[in-house]
C-alpha cells in the first residue's frame, strides 16, 4: 500500500465525512499522519479491506475530476457496506478524534534494555512480557537459572492520559485495531510493549474466582490448581486509599443509588495502584526479576522455533535482520492466541487447532446524568461493577474520555454536538459477557490470527437480556438518558419501548480480554500437563505459561487469574527442575 495512495485515500474519507455524515473540521497534516502511522500498524486484514478500497475506488473514479461526483461513489460504498466500508469510515472518524484529543508522548525506557549477542544461549527464554511472563522471568532468576526476557514491543512511560493517540501506537497491538469476522461488528485489542496488557488496561483486580477455578481443574483434570492468597497483595490499592474527584464520587454515588434501588449485588475491586500510580509490570514485577539477573529484549520478533537435540533454537527479528539464539527451556507468554500461532507457525499444531479460545464481548452505551461524572482530568475508571448476573454478564465503567464520547456519536450530528455540550455529565457502562466460540480462518500467505467469532440463539437471548438488564439499572441510578450504538445512535429515556430498540439492534462489539486456546491437565484432550509443559516428549521442555490455559468462561478481568496460575504454575516447573 503506498503512502500517497492511502494519504489520499484518508483525504477522501475524510472529506465525505465531513459532506455527509458530521460537520467536522478538515484533518490537519498532522491528523493525517497520525492516522496513516495507526492504519499502517493495524492487522493485516484491516489493510487488505483499505486496500481494495482504494483499488475499487481508483478504478471507479479514473476519469473523474469533479470532488463531488467521486464522493457519490463513497455515499453508495457507504450504503451497501461494501468491503466493510462502513468500519472503515468508523475507523478514521475514531482515529480523527483520537488525533484531535490529548498529544502527550510516551517516552522511550531503555534503562534495563540488553545488547542482543548472537548464538547466545540461556537455560531459559520467556516469550513475551506480561504479567505472566514477568512472574515466571522473575521466579525462574530468583531460583538461580539464567533467563532472558524476549518481548515484541518496546519498553515506554505509563501516560498521565487515559489512551492517548500515542498510547495506541506504541503500545498495542495493531495500534488497537483489528477484528474478529462474523456476523456482528467485533474489535479486539492488546497490549504488545514491555509489561503487555498491565500497561493498557484499567488496572482492576478481580480475586481468582473459586467457581472458575473448579470448572478449570475438573474439565482438564488438573488437581495442581489451589486457591491461594494472592501473593501480589502489596501492589493493590483499597479504593480507601484512593483520592476520587467529584466526578469519581459523584458516579460512584450513581452506582451505590441502582444498586441499591434493584437489590443488585456491588463490588469495590482493589486496583494495580498505588499512591495515584499505576503498578504495571514494567515498573514492579519486571524491575525485581532483572535485579535478580533476569535479562531482557525488547523491540525483537520471535519467528519460530525448533527442537535440536536437548535445545531449543529460537528464529527472531532484530533489528529487521534474522538471527538465532538458543534455550534449555522455552517458555511461552505471549498471550491468547498468540502463543497458539506461534506453536502453529513452529509447525507443531494444526492451524486450525483450538481448545476453547474465547473472548469477552462487551456492549457500551453512554448515560447522561444531573451531576458532573465526567472531567478532561478525570480519565480513569471507577473500581465499583455490578456483579449480580455473573457468570452470565455484569456491569462496570468504561473509558469515557472526550475522544471516546464522540467515536460513540459517529453517524447523528446532534448526538455528536450533545457530547461536547455535555460530556461532563456523561460516563460509558459497559455490560460484558463471557460467551461466544471462535475459529481461525485459514488464508494463504498470511500468518495471522484471523478469528471468526459468532453466537448461538439462546446466547443471544443473553445478550439481549444484558442489554435490557443494564438500560434498566442505568436509569435506576438516576440518568436522565441513555444513547444506544445502532446504526442511528437511538436516544432513550425512562419511558422510552427500548426493547423495540433493543430487538432491532445490530450489536457492536469489543474486547480487551482474549482467553484459552491451550487446556492443561490430566485431561486426554490436554496437550500440556497440570503446569503448562507439553505432554509430546519430542517437545520436551516446552511450557506455555499465561492467558491460553484459562479455557473456561471466566468474565472477570483476567489479570489477578493469569497472574495467580502462572506464579502456581511456575512453582511447580521450578520444583520439577530439582527433583
Amino acid at each position: 500500500m503506498k503512502k500517497k495512495y492511502l494519504l489520499n485515500y484518508i483525504i477522501d474519507i475524510s472529506n465525505f465525512i465531513e459532506k455527509h455524515i458530521h460537520n467536522e473540521e478538515e484533518l490537519t497534516k498532522k491528523n493525517y499522519k497520525k492516522i496513516y502511522l495507526s492504519i499502517i500498524k493495524s492487522q493485516l486484514i484491516i489493510k487488505l479491506f483499505i486496500s481494495c478500497h482504494i483499488i475499487i475506488y481508483k478504478i471507479s473514479t479514473l476519469f473523474l475530476k469533479n470532488k463531488k461526483i467521486k464522493l457519490l461513489f463513497f455515499q453508495i460504498f457507504y450504503k451497501y457496506n461494501l468491503f466493510k466500508f462502513q468500519k472503515i469510515v468508523q475507523l478514521t472518524f475514531a482515529l480523527k478524534q483520537l488525533s484531535d484529543g490529548n498529544e502527550e508522548r510516551l517516552i522511550k525506557d531503555t534503562k534495563y534494555l540488553n545488547k542482543f549477542v548472537e548464538n547466545t544461549y540461556y537455560e531459559n527464554i520467556i516469550i513475551g512480557s506480561g504479567p505472566s511472563g514477568c512472574i515466571t522471568g522473575l521466579k525462574l532468576s530468583k531460583a538461580g537459572f539464567k533467563t532472558l526476557i524476549i518481548e515484541k514491543g518496546n519498553k515506554y512511560s505509563l501516560p498521565e492520559y487515559k489512551h492517548p493517540i500515542s498510547e495506541f501506537q506504541k503500545k498495542w497491538k495493531y495500534a488497537g485495531i483489528s477484528g474478529a469476522l462474523g456476523n456482528y461488528d467485533f474489535q479486539y485489542s492488546s497490549g504488545e510493549c514491555v509489561g503487555g496488557g498491565s500497561e493498557i488496561n484499567s488496572g482492576l483486580y478481580h480475586e481468582l474466582d473459586a467457581k472458575f477455578l473448579n470448572k478449570l481443574k475438573i474439565n482438564n483434570q488438573n488437581n495442581l490448581l489451589t486457591m491461594k492468597d494472592f501473593e501480589w497483595e502489596h501492589l493493590l490499592s483499597k479504593n480507601e486509599d484512593k483520592k476520587n474527584s467529584l466526578e469519581e464520587k459523584n458516579l460512584k454515588n450513581y452506582f451505590l443509588q441502582g444498586a441499591t434501588k434493584l437489590k443488585y449485588k456491588i463490588e469495590n475491586l482493589k486496583t494495580f495502584y498505588k499512591n495515584e500510580k499505576k503498578n504495571s509490570m514494567s515498573k514492579t514485577i519486571l524491575e525485581d526479576a532483572v535485579k535478580y539477573g533476569c535479562e531482557l529484549l525488547s523491540n525483537t520478533e520471535v519467528i519460530d522455533f525448533k527442537k535440536e537435540g536437548e535445545n531449543w533454537n529460537i528464529n527472531i527479528l532484530f533489528n529487521r535482520k534474522k538471527k538465532k539464539i538458543f534455550s534449555k527451556r522455552l517458555f511461552l507468554c505471549c498471550g491468547a492466541p498468540y502463543s497458539l500461532n506461534l506453536i502453529k507457525k513452529s509447525n507443531y499444531l494444526k492451524k486450525n487447532f483450538n481448545q476453547d479460545f474465547h473472548f469477552h464481548p462487551m456492549i457500551k452505551l453512554i448515560a447522561k446524568f444531573p451531576e458532573k461524572v465526567n472531567s478532561i482530568t478525570n480519565t480513569n475508571v471507577i473500581n465499583t461493577q455490578i456483579s449480580e448476573f455473573y457468570p452470565n454478564y455484569l456491569f462496570g465503567n468504561a473509558a469515557s474520555n472526550l475522544e471516546f464520547l464522540k467515536i460513540f456519536a459517529l453517524g447523528n450530528n446532534r448526538v455528536l454536538k450533545d457530547v461536547e455540550n455535555n460530556y461532563n455529565y456523561m460516563s460509558i457502562f459497559h455490560v460484558t459477557y463471557s460467551l461466544g466460540t471462535s475459529s481461525f480462518v485459514n488464508l494463504p500467505y498470511i500468518d495471522q490470527n484471523i478469528i471468526r467469532y459468532k453466537f448461538s440463539k439462546n446466547e443471544l437471548k443473553i445478550i439481549k437480556e444484558g442489554l435490557h438488564k443494564i438500560i434498566n439499572f442505568i436509569f435506576e441510578c438516576g440518568a436522565e438518558y441513555i444513547y444506544i450504538q445502532d446504526r442511528k445512535i437511538s436516544k432513550v429515556n425512562k419511558l422510552t419501548n427500548y426493547q423495540e430498540v433493543i430487538e432491532n439492534y445490530k450489536y457492536n462489539f469489543s474486547s480487551v480480554h482474549l482467553l484459552g486456546g491451550l487446556k492443561f491437565g490430566n485431561n486426554k484432550d490436554a496437550i500440556l500437563n497440570s503446569f503448562g509443559k507439553f505432554k509430546d516428549k519430542n517437545l520436551d521442555n516446552l511450557f506455555v505459561n499465561d492467558s491460553s490455559l484459562l479455557t473456561e468462561k471466566l468474565l472477570k478481568n483476567p489479570q489477578g487469574a493469569i497472574m495467580s496460575i502462572a506464579s502456581q504454575n511456575i512453582d511447580q516447573i521450578i520444583n520439577n527442575f530439582n527433583d
